[in-house]
């Protein structure tokens, strides 16, 4: 439904992501890393452009969240990243309208590590 629901505009860029000729290859393409990977750099496009695309975010979660539940052999570990934690710029992007000091205010967009590694793959996007 979030699919169908998002602008043509959107669905073209997703079209290199994935597959929408039917709902088995749209769940398998979205489950693959280099998708995910890719969803969260359309998101972070879409936030520091100050475009908020409700459908591409929830779509995003679902594929996200099923990546690190076990249900693909691909493993996402989303970063602890939480309002009034200490901004550090090993963890954590601002966003372009944030304060430049104090703590987290809120979190646009939660980073990840892969495969239970120590190394950030993505940042959190936070609001200082």
């Amino acid at each position: 439904n979030y699919y169908r629901n998002m602008p043509e505009s959107t669905k073209i860029s997703l079209k290199y992501i994935i597959d929408d000729s039917n709902p088995l290859n749209f769940y398998s393409c979205g489950m693959q890393e280099r998708a995910i990977d890719a969803f969260w750099e359309l998101l972070k496009q879409d936030i520091f452009s100050n475009c908020k695309n409700e459908n591409l975010n929830s779509i995003f979660e679902y594929f996200f969240r099923n990546s690190y539940s076990g249900l693909s052999k691909e493993t996402f570990i989303p970063l602890e990243t939480r309002i009034g934690d200490k901004y550090s710029e090993e963890e954590h992007i601002k966003a372009p309208w944030s304060k430049q000091l104090g703590a987290i205010s809120k979190v646009l967009l939660l980073g990840y590590t892969k495969n239970g590694s120590n190394k950030i793959e993505k940042k959190s996007i936070v609001v200082i």
